[in-house]
Parts: structure tokens; sequence; C-alpha cells
């Protein structure tokens, strides 16, 4: 029961939470030593010195320097793109593993060896809560994270393990997204393609709390803002729209509020409009991966 990772861990100025959470890592790869690993950190143009606390931990890691911030799903596409194995395990530069974490997931891959995603449970920093055991999914257009060990729909990006070979063939992840709903955008396009995703919830990791997105004002607001209309146009087949326009309108003004309420008065007018423009700008290349995304659902059925 073994297999071979490529852990990628995207990092912006993540020095802080790198010293906590490599230690665990460290710990579960000698925990799990019938499987091979390479470390992969894509730095999206860090100023601090998180790549001397990764050398500190792993001498021969791959490092991937951007030269500006591309954003948590570029940076993940950069790391599948040198990664030498075949399961490709993101993890958040904030997430502390168990140190039987590989061991977990191991299992889950021997037991379902098709399946396109394997995750776990994810606590809050003092273990006292559930944060997530993977995603739920409503066509209106919004995700839920699962607290209660159900079946799952896909998976957290925070920390899981895919099959590089499957995600390659869906097109990985979307790098227009930038930040936030990129792993709904992958859950969503593995799930029309009838692939599965694992939950073994005894691969047990900490989140020790928005280690990069907590610096950024609003950005969590606006993006999923702006990236449900992304997965929407791109991703949802036609009869989905059209059974569910209402909830999807619904949603999008719920997605709206909760923007316009966490952001200052004189962003108000401002945030919105940014979005729209972006999507517009977009459009062309949204309907060019609809159309792929189309083809490779008729070409699978």
């Amino acid at each position: 029961m073994s297999s071979n990772f490529s852990v990628i861990i995207p990092n912006l100025n993540g020095a802080e939470y790198l010293a906590d959470s490599l230690p665990h890592l460290l710990k579960a790869i000698q925990n799990c030593p019938g499987s091979k690993f390479e470390i992969i950190l894509v730095d999206n143009a860090s100023t601090d010195n998180s790549f001397e606390i990764l050398n500190k931990y792993f001498l021969e890691s791959k490092i991937i320097i951007l030269d500006k911030n591309y954003g948590f799903a570029e940076a993940v596409n950069r790391g599948i793109a040198v990664a030498k194995y075949h399961f490709a395990c993101l993890l958040n530069n904030d997430l502390n593993l168990n140190s039987d974490w590989f061991n977990q997931i191991c299992q889950s891959i021997t037991d379902h060896p098709r399946a396109a995603g394997y995750c776990g449970t994810i606590l809050n920093k003092d273990g006292s809560q559930i944060e997530s055991q993977g995603l739920n999914f409503l066509k209106s257009g919004k995700c839920v994270q699962i607290k209660d060990n159900t079946p799952i729909w896909g998976s957290s990006a925070a920390a899981v393990v895919y099959s590089k070979k499957i995600l390659n063939k869906i097109g990985n992840f979307d790098a227009t997204f930038f930040a936030y709903l990129e792993d709904a955008d992958v859950a969503l396009r593995l799930q029309l393609l009838s692939y599965q995703t694992i939950l073994n919830s005894q691969a047990i990791s900490w989140h020790l709390g928005g280690g990069t997105s907590r610096r950024f004002r609003y950005l969590r607001q606006y993006y999923s803002f702006r990236n449900w209309f992304l997965i929407i146009i791109k991703d949802y087949p036609s009869d989905w729209i059209s059974q569910n326009f209402l909830a999807i309108v619904i949603e999008r003004l719920r997605n709206l509020s909760y923007l316009l309420l966490n952001c200052p008065i004189h962003l108000i007018p401002v945030l919105p409009i940014k979005a729209i423009f972006e999507i517009l700008i977009l459009l062309p290349h949204l309907l060019r991966q609809r159309r792929q995304f189309q083809k490779l659902l008729k070409s699978k059925q």
C-alpha cells in the first residue's frame, strides 16, 4: 500500500506558517516510508524568508519563483507542470498534517484506485471544530463545506490529492480565477465527467487560519462574486441554467450583498463594476472553454 506524491505548496509571504506546517509535513512523509515524495514550493513573489524555512526541512525541494503574484490557481498549475509523480498533493501553507495523513490517503487510493481526488478532515487550529470534510454543491451556484462525514461532491484544495493524469485531462486549474472557487470549478468538471472524489475522515489536518488571504481585504468577497459567473458560463449545462435560472439570480444577489457589506462605502460602486467588467473581458475566453469542455463531455459519453 504505497503511492508516490508531488506535494505542491503555493506560497506568498508565508514564512511564519511554513515554520509551523513543514515539520508536520516532514513527519507525515517520514511516517510513510513506502512512498516517494517531492516538495514543490511555488512562490508568488514573496519578500520574506520563506525559502530559508523550506530549505531547513527539505533541502532537495523544488522552488518555482514567480515574478509577481499570479494567484493560487496559476501557482498550482506551475507546480503540476513540473511534478514527476502520479499524484499531486495540494497543500496550503497554513495547514498542519497529522502524522498518519499520507498513510490514510494511500489506503484510500488502494481502495479506490480510479478516483480523481482524495481528501480528509480539516479541523480548526485547536481541533475543536470541523472546518471541512469535502464540498457539497447546489445548482443555484453555491458550495458548502461538509462537516458530517457524508458522501461528498468534491474537495477543498486546501489539502487534497489529485490524479495528475485526470487533472491534465480536464484542463487543470483555471488560472483566470486567480483565487477562490478554483477548487469548486475543478470539482464540478470532475463530477460532470463522472470522476469520483474520496473522503477519508481519518486523514486529519489542522487549519492555522487564512495565512495568505487575510492579508488582502475584500479578496474572498470579490472573487466569490466574480468567479461564480465564470463557473456558470463555462461549466454549467444549458438545461441547468434554464431550470435553475431564478435560484441562480438569487444566489448571485446574495454574493453581491456579501461583497457590498464587507467593503468600505467608497468602494461600493467600484468593486461590482470592476467584477462585471472583468467578466465581460473574459467572456470570449470563457465561451471557448465552454465549447472545449462540451466536446470533452460528449467524448466521455
